[in-house]
């Protein structure tokens, strides 16, 4: 029965970030958008340390439950503050970029100063929150990552036609169509909860949603219909993630099983590059 949850659920979390990565993609027009650049995983990394000092020094709770609540609170109070009235701006993405990539970087280092600090003192810190695994997948867990999996699914196959405007270029979509700032604003805020609902459940998975859709693109079926990408792009990255979570489940090193966030770590910015230098896209297409 775990196995079959942790197929399910690896499944779905495939889908919700590399399809994630597509819509962070298109709407920005900027190929290094993703929900790790964008922030979006190390602030639910944030949430989740500080659901973990609750519960280590004040004994209340589950930590991922109260790490869940923080980043739900928190990520809809400021995006609602911040984005309830204002137009995105294509240069407001690409500050938002450089922005994520500084807390990554500071979310990395709080990580590992508290990392140092608690096991110096004696408390047991759940070092595998940085590379996500579903070694640790229950009922709960996939329920959750379920009722996730489904909006987003929703989201993609309902919503993404609308965005074939994007793929000629955003201000021409914007000029041509004002209501999609709207749609804009949907899209990213489900794509803030699901992903960093994901990331506090299991941990960072980095590099998905920045090169599957990159991957999927080589491929002219995924390339020329935002549809075809967002979803059946996310049912074939899906079934890539899941056989990827497979391989470290039934072939551990040294009886240990490697956390498969740890792989994609690894092999991701290979890929990218990769792939990037192959691009005849400019910096600021994806298409």
């Amino acid at each position: 029965m775990e196995e079959i949850l942790r197929i399910l659920a690896s499944f779905m979390i495939g889908f919700v970030l590399s399809s994630s990565g597509s819509f962070a993609q298109l709407l920005t027009q900027n190929p290094l958008a993703s929900a790790s650049t964008l922030g979006i995983q190390a602030i639910a990394l944030l949430s989740l340390i500080i659901g973990f000092l609750i519960e280590a020094f004040f004994n209340v709770g589950d930590y991922i439950f109260i790490g869940l609540v923080i980043f739900l609170v928190f990520s809809s109070v400021f995006f609602w503050l911040s984005f309830k009235s204002k137009k995105f701006e294509t240069s407001f993405f690409n500050q938002l970029i450089i922005y994520g990539i500084g807390i990554n970087l500071l979310i990395g280092a709080i990580y590992s100063l508290l990392q140092f600090v608690l096991m110096n003192l004696g408390v047991q810190f759940p070092s595998e929150l940085w590379f996500g695994s579903l070694k640790f997948v229950e009922m709960r867990e996939f329920l959750i990552v379920l009722l996730v999996f489904v909006v987003f699914l929703a989201l993609s196959f309902f919503k993404s036609k609308e965005l074939r405007l994007f793929m000629i270029g955003r201000d021409f979509a914007m000029n041509f169509r004002q209501d999609l700032h709207g749609l804009e604003k949907v899209i990213f805020y489900v794509m803030l909860i699901c992903v960093g609902v994901i990331t506090v459940l299991f941990g960072v998975f980095s590099f998905i949603g920045l090169i599957f859709p990159h991957l999927l693109r080589s491929l002219v079926f995924f390339k020329k219909d935002i549809f075809n990408e967002v979803f059946y792009g996310g049912i074939l990255s899906g079934i890539i993630f899941l056989v990827l979570d497979q391989l470290c489940y039934h072939f551990p090193v040294s009886g240990a099983e490697i956390p498969v966030g740890m792989v994609i770590s690894v092999l991701g910015p290979l890929i990218f590059l990769k792939v990037y230098l192959k691009s005849r896209s400019s910096i600021n297409s994806i298409y």
